[in-house]
């Protein structure tokens, strides 16, 4: 059974800062879908830094899900809007 449309937030004023509780939180979802008989759809999974209008998004590090690395992107569909990563 594959968990539905699950969104997670985040915001931090560091960036190394937000990706440290981001994989914190990754393993403890992780461990919760195993308990709960689910599993994601890692081709679907995917991630996105947001930034204020004009500043310069680096995607250089990678978030992993049970060692596995989710694909980093600079737009996403979320609710039927199209969000990108400066939020213009």
């Amino acid at each position: 059974m594959f968990a539905v449309d699950t969104n997670v937030a985040y915001h931090a004023s560091n960036k190394t800062h937000s990706e440290c509780d981001m994989m914190s939180d990754l393993g403890v979802i992780h461990r919760w879908l195993i308990r709960n008989s689910l599993r994601p759809n890692l081709d679907k999974t995917q991630f996105m830094i947001f930034s204020k209008p004009g500043q310069i998004v680096t995607t250089d590090e990678s978030l992993l899900f049970n060692d596995i690395p989710i694909q980093a992107v600079s737009n996403a569909r979320y609710l039927g809007v199209l969000l990108d990563q400066n939020l213009d």
